[in-house]
């Protein structure tokens, strides 16, 4: 027997393996969403938990203002508290509208939402996803359809409804009197998941009325699939990693299915990257087994903000990064430092032997980006040496060289994190000093 919407929720949240301190509704202001925070709103009050929502405004359309006023009076009415998250819509690559839509109303909720984070997706939006899921050409991971539940850092991510049609939602809104607006790009059927919402399902539905049901258990075995497929990866992974990357050589010893099921694994769940493609995969697999052992390759992935990178036989995920290119002043003090600009920050503690001399408190470094050319002497009774050199030889990737900030004093290069310092920095041994550490985000 199916659910009530109250029942699926107050399920969905006693699974949970601690009781919630927080709740947050996604709130869009249509059926869905409003079903959803009146039936969390009946749930928190039994249960003495704070309930908030949080409507993000893309500016997509020109009804958008009046969505923000319907949400604020609603929460106002029902003394909620609302967040009013307000997102420029920037295309990334060969992404739809509606892709880029989705990828910023997400993040704008991941930065507003603590604890539990509720989502009002149903059965029909489940079906919906499966099917545009096929038509790409997506595996088990894509076909196992949205997750009811889902990690997100410290958030708990939950989708309570996807075993109810949005049929019971309409029923439950009606029942209980619920207003909500539309929204009129839902009847554009130029936008993929409208042209299967309101022309090809509903043809489904006819011929096969079960067809939720039935779809829905195929989900339950591609669910196990990708689980199967994401332990081997992590096996091979174990057997294949080299410090932060992956053999080539080692990867390229499995078999062809086992290295694009790594490789994907690698970078959807290590990276966080959108699934890449089959044929992507293969022309990633030719590129691995042509390059040279002491050559570099990079090979971009559509869509995405950085790229695989391979440095002396390891292949890495690089993401992009462009170093500041105005050079910057840093006062030698205790504590934390942050530098945005370069992706990290300085931390100076006090330390009983050895460091940096502590006469260097209070003095200015400049930090700037490399020019090429730069020099440091290590050791006072050697000659100094050149960065490529020394990066060489400890065996830094060209792409981290970049994102090193270079330390000088006086015109003089003092500090190259990763590498060591100029001899004049190198306090007594016996005597208390300072310990200068950059760390990267």
């Amino acid at each position: 027997m199916q659910a009530s919407p109250y029942h699926a929720l107050d399920e969905a949240l006693s699974r949970l393996a601690e009781p919630p301190r927080q709740l947050w509704v996604a709130l869009s202001g249509g059926l869905d969403s409003v079903c959803l925070l009146h039936a969390a709103q009946h749930w928190a009050k039994a249960h003495a938990v704070p309930l908030a929502a949080c409507h993000v405004h893309h500016g997509l359309q020109a009804v958008a203002e009046e969505w923000v006023t319907f949400c604020e009076q609603l929460c106002s009415r029902w003394q909620i508290p609302l967040t009013v998250q307000r997102c420029q819509v920037a295309r990334k690559g060969g992404e739809s509208l509606e892709a880029v839509a989705r990828r910023h109303r997400y993040q704008a909720l991941y930065q507003t939402a603590e604890d539990v984070l509720l989502l009002a997706q149903h059965q029909d939006d489940q079906m919906e996803t499966l099917f545009m899921q096929l038509l790409r050409g997506a595996g088990p991971e894509g076909l196992q359809g949205m997750a009811s539940e889902q990690a997100v850092g410290t958030l708990r991510q939950l989708r309570p409804w996807l075993a109810l049609p949005r049929q019971t939602l309409e029923t439950y809104a009606q029942q209980h009197q619920l207003p909500w607006v539309e929204d009129p790009s839902n009847q554009d059927t130029r936008f993929d998941r409208n042209f299967w919402r309101q022309q090809l399902l509903p043809q489904l539905a006819q011929r096969y009325p079960a067809y939720r049901q039935t779809l829905t258990r195929s989900q339950w075995v591609q669910q196990d699939a990708a689980a199967c497929l994401a332990e081997l990866a992590e096996q091979d992974r174990v057997t294949v990693a080299e410090g932060e990357g992956l053999s080539v050589a080692a990867l390229l010893a499995l078999p062809a299915h086992r290295q694009r099921n790594l490789l994907r694994h690698q970078l959807c769940v290590r990276h966080q990257q959108r699934p890449p493609s089959w044929r992507w995969l293969e022309a990633l697999r030719e590129a691995l087994q042509a390059v040279r052992p002491d050559a570099l390759l990079q090979v971009s992935l559509p869509g995405a903000a950085g790229s695989v990178r391979v440095y002396r036989g390891v292949l890495y995920w690089v993401a992009d990064f462009t170093p500041p290119r105005e050079a910057c002043d840093w006062v030698v003090q205790y504590g934390d430092t942050a530098l945005p600009g370069w992706g990290g920050r300085v931390q100076v503690r006090a330390t009983e032997q050895g460091g940096w001399p502590v006469a260097w408190l209070g003095q200015t470094l400049r930090i700037a980006p490399r020019q090429g050319g730069e020099v440091l002497k290590r050791h006072a009774k050697q000659p100094r040496q050149t960065l490529v050199k020394l990066w060489q030889a400890a065996g830094v990737p060209p792409w981290q060289r970049e994102r090193t900030p270079l330390f000088h004093a006086e015109g003089h290069l003092v500090w190259v994190p990763g590498l060591g310092h100029d001899h004049t920095l190198q306090g007594a041994a016996d005597m208390p000093g300072l310990e200068v550490v950059w760390r990267p985000d």
